[in-house]
């Protein structure tokens, strides 16, 4: 079996917690897989400083700018990068994408020519990490098995 670990990589309004499940699911499989967030997501972001204030604010709270507002596609492009080279420690990962995060991946190996992350597509039509994730686990498992990657 392939010590290459599997990034995931979550959708908008999500963050790595959402891959919990499936990281069990995987590692009880003996694959490595590890969940980041994404800039401007889940560890990355900050509430509105009107989302706390008592009592709630509505007009307030839906006419202040978001605090992520100035985050771009550069900074994400930036995290993940750093995030790749972390967990793969200069060695090759496989990704599992959501949606734009592959332009995002895209960017990683531009930066890293000599050593381009695989990406595997998982097409859904819902949260399937959440409401499924043995199938998820199987699905990962069998695209890595296709590719060598075990």
């Amino acid at each position: 079996m392939s010590n290459e670990p599997v990034v995931l990589l979550h959708g908008f309004y999500h963050g790595a917690w959402a891959w919990t499940e499936v990281i069990a699911e995987l590692a009880g499989r003996g694959r490595t897989a590890v969940a980041v967030d994404m800039a401007a997501h889940g560890l990355h972001t900050t509430s509105p400083a009107s989302a706390g204030r008592r009592p709630f604010a509505s007009v307030a709270y839906a006419t202040e700018a978001s605090p992520v507002s100035g985050v771009g596609l550069d900074a994400v492009a930036d995290l993940l990068v750093a995030q790749l080279e972390s967990v793969g420690k200069g060695k090759p990962v496989s990704t599992l994408p959501a949606g734009l995060q592959r332009l995002f991946i895209a960017q990683a190996d531009t930066a890293f020519p000599s050593n381009p992350t695989t990406v595997f597509e998982l097409s859904t039509a819902h949260s399937a990490f959440v409401s499924a994730p043995a199938r998820v686990a199987d699905i990962i498992a069998d695209c890595t098995a296709a590719t060598g990657q075990q």
